[in-house]
């Protein structure tokens, strides 16, 4: 995921009152960009998530924060929304500059959730596994993903949030919402006095959200995201300022249509399954519509579609849907 600056890209912009959206590049990633933002307050900025680590990543994030007239030193404090590289990079190294301090939700310490599950190369090894995929793709894989993604086990935060509680800085007083489905801990920040809603990687209009890793026997992302959106959809929010992408107004609607898209993804996983009983994910992701031809996908492309696939699946299988035999590799049958 190394970045470099493109020219021309998007500069900081203030995105609401009092808050800044600093984009910061990521063009090594099919994704582009991610976005941090800093909420002003008298003694500088609160920040909602940090970037990926490395030097254009940086300079991006000094640059903004200078168009938003200060500078990382003014920084007091760094919520995270979720424990991905892109969102966390530069957490540690503005901590360092600025003295303020880090949050994230326990469940995504990185910290700690490698010594209850594993780190992230470990559980997407297992999940890999679990999905059938052969031992050389596997490990050409997550030796890939170690390449690219830079995880911060070291880094370890000052509080760990619990949901329903509330992020008080300088007079910003935020809701932690517990949002699983992309990552265990992940988390949306509610501003309730203003209805902003600091979204991380939940709702996006970029496409359908990446769900999360399956790697423990309890593990299942899909049913977590659905309910989630159905949380958001249910909220007083007057503005969704995203961890990808551009501001938009309509949470209730983005939330309910991509609930909506990830119900026709699990029946069409269902009727997939119901044809071809028997198989593990990789097997069935051969024969699924992915929109383009599956032997014209990549492997990073392969990689997320079979973790998609795989979520899928044992979602249908947490629900009833579909019987799971044991594996590696899970095999699956309409119950």
């Amino acid at each position: 995921m190394t970045s470099t600056t493109p020219s021309p890209f998007p500069v900081a912009e203030r995105v609401s009152d009092g808050v800044w959206g600093i984009p910061i590049p990521l063009v090594q990633s099919p994704i582009g960009s991610v976005m941090v933002y800093a909420i002003e307050h008298a003694d500088g900025f609160l920040l909602v998530d940090a970037g990926y680590d490395d030097e254009p990543c940086w300079t991006a994030l000094v640059d903004g924060l200078a168009r938003a007239g200060g500078s990382v030193g003014d920084v007091t404090g760094i919520v995270l929304t979720h424990n991905h590289p892109d969102h966390v990079g530069l957490a540690q190294r503005i901590r360092e500059a600025s003295r303020g301090w880090i949050a994230i939700h326990l469940l995504d310490a990185l910290s700690g959730t490698q010594q209850s599950s594993g780190t992230f190369l470990e559980q997407l090894d297992t999940e890999l596994r679990l999905g059938g995929l052969p031992e050389d793709l596997s490990t050409e894989m997550v030796e890939a993903a170690r390449r690219l993604s830079k995880h911060a086990y070291d880094l370890v935060a000052d509080r760990f949030l619990q949901p329903g509680e509330t992020i008080a800085d300088h007079g910003i007083e935020l809701r932690i919402l517990a949002t699983p489905g992309h990552t265990r801990g992940h988390i949306c920040l509610h501003d309730e006095r203003t209805g902003v809603l600091y979204g991380g990687d939940l709702l996006l209009t970029t496409g359908e959200v990446q769900l999360g890793l399956v790697a423990l026997p309890t593990d299942d992302p899909a049913g977590e995201l659905l309910a989630s959106l159905a949380l958001v959809e249910a909220l007083p929010v007057s503005l969704v300022l995203p961890g990808h992408g551009d501001a938009y107004a309509d949470a209730a609607g983005l939330a309910r249509s991509a609930a909506a898209a990830l119900r026709g993804r699990l029946a069409t996983a269902e009727e997939h399954v119901r044809s071809h009983p028997g198989l593990s994910a990789w097997e069935l992701c051969e024969g699924f519509d992915w929109g383009r031809g599956w032997e014209r996908m990549g492997t990073s492309s392969r990689r997320f579609a079979a973790m998609q696939m795989i979520a899928w699946l044992r979602h249908l299988a947490s629900s009833g849907r579909a019987h799971c035999e044991a594996g590696p590799p899970e095999r699956f049958e309409i119950a």
